[in-house]
């Protein structure tokens, strides 16, 4: 097995591709937030939840 593979990320739902597309600037921010530690993933899930049209990123699995 090469290391692409192994590292492959397989959906196990239906991915929305066209609500990833629209949203992908907010998510692509989303990720760099978390990743630079700027805010925990429970405080953005918090803030998400609290103001419904940044919560539609998350809606894009279903």
């Amino acid at each position: 097995m090469d290391e692409e593979a192994e590292w492959q990320i397989v959906p196990v739902r239906h991915v929305n591709e066209k609500a990833v597309r629209a949203s992908w600037d907010d998510l692509l921010r989303l990720v760099a937030t978390i990743r630079l530690k700027e805010a925990t993933a429970s405080e953005i899930s918090r803030r998400l939840n609290s103001y419904f049209p940044a919560a539609q990123a998350l809606q894009c699995v279903h």
